[in-house]
């Protein structure tokens, strides 16, 4: 997925929250691509004037949506990244469906009473206007949402704000009891282990992935039954390592550090459960080579470490699920109907 359709996504999933609990509105850096080439205006057919429709003859329209989808590609052939067409087909749809959700959590918080704080948003405005480049990045937000001036834009922030407030009161009371959490750690308490080792590999052949010859073969085992040798002699592990592994870790006297079950190759990690802290295992061979295995200390880290983070995760989780539900009610409630085609249709 491009770091665009991603950022694209953080825009439509509702603005209004829901994108503080998608994972799916990070976006990680990315280094330039050439921007794909393809007909934007043709994609934007996709998005009709009439956006959806709700209540008694209604609309919802769809300028605002193409504006902002224009804007983004636009952005990023400047910025040269690459765009697919199927990323725009397919982000299309659900941007379109997060912009109406905005909008009608916006309609049921003004019928609840809520108003749209627009001094405040421009006192933010004023704010950024007097940071570096202030002024140009406010030419952008400008122009991304479509907006003549300052009032115009203060008044869509204050509306898409008021609509977060409506969302908030929906999940201010949802807490995690200690008893989910101690059940989440209990049921998952594998996540929350981890082994660590140091080895010794010898390869039989210089490039990863080369396919050895017999003769290969047999001098790394050699090479490595000598190695295991001078440690039953006296030899210590980390020199040896240091002077003989292939692997870089030997700079470290063979230390692979901490990590979770399942990250190894099977026979490394099977080899290793079976050993004690501080024993060292017999031969062990993988698909990198010949390695000599010391087992470190595994660790299983306690409830009481864990459980901010466990809490932090449940609730999150618990938030998504009542947002989520607490729209799908009021799409229903409007009686909202998309008139957004897939691609394809």
């Amino acid at each position: 997925m491009s770091s665009l359709f991603k950022r694209m996504l953080s825009i439509a999933a509702l603005a209004i929250g829901l994108n503080a609990l998608s994972q799916d509105a990070e976006v990680p850096a990315v280094q330039p691509q050439a921007p794909a080439k393809f007909d934007v205006t043709e994609l934007l057919k996709m998005i009709p004037d009439k956006l959806a429709s709700y209540g008694d003859g209604k609309f919802v329209m769809g300028e605002e949506i193409r504006n902002i989808i224009t804007f983004q590609l636009d952005m990023a052939a400047k910025q040269g990244q690459e765009v697919t067409k199927e990323d725009v087909e397919m982000i299309i749809p659900r941007m379109a469906e997060g912009y109406v959700q905005q909008v009608i959590v916006g309609i049921e918080a003004e019928a609840q009473g809520l108003k749209p704080d627009v001094d405040k948003v421009k006192k933010q405005l004023d704010a950024l206007v007097n940071q570096p480049q202030g002024k140009d990045t406010l030419a952008q937000i400008l122009k991304q949402f479509n907006c003549k001036d300052v009032d115009e834009f203060a008044m869509k922030q204050a509306k898409m704000l008021m609509a977060q407030e409506l969302i908030k009161k929906q999940i201010e009371t949802i807490e995690v009891s200690d008893e989910e959490a101690k059940k989440e750690y209990e049921d998952n308490k594998e996540a929350f282990s981890s082994l660590s080792a140091a080895h010794i590999l010898i390869s039989p052949t210089d490039k990863p992935g080369e396919k050895a010859t017999k003769e290969q073969e047999d001098a790394a085992l050699a090479k490595i039954k000598d190695i295991q040798k001078q440690l039953n002699d006296g030899a210590k592990f980390e020199e040896l390592a240091k002077e003989h592994s292939a692997c870089p870790s030997g700079k470290q006297g063979g230390n692979l550090g901490e990590f979770r079950k399942g990250q190894m190759v099977p026979e490394f990690e099977d080899a290793l459960l079976k050993l004690k802290a501080g024993e060292v295992s017999d031969v062990v061979k993988t698909q990198f080579g010949y390695h000599l295995i010391k087992a470190g200390e595994a660790k299983t880290r306690s409830f009481d470490d864990m459980k901010p983070q466990i809490v932090a995760r449940l609730k999150q989780e618990k938030q998504g699920e009542v947002v989520m539900t607490y729209v799908d009610g009021l799409m229903k409630k409007y009686n909202v109907k998309m008139l957004v085609k897939e691609a394809g249709e």
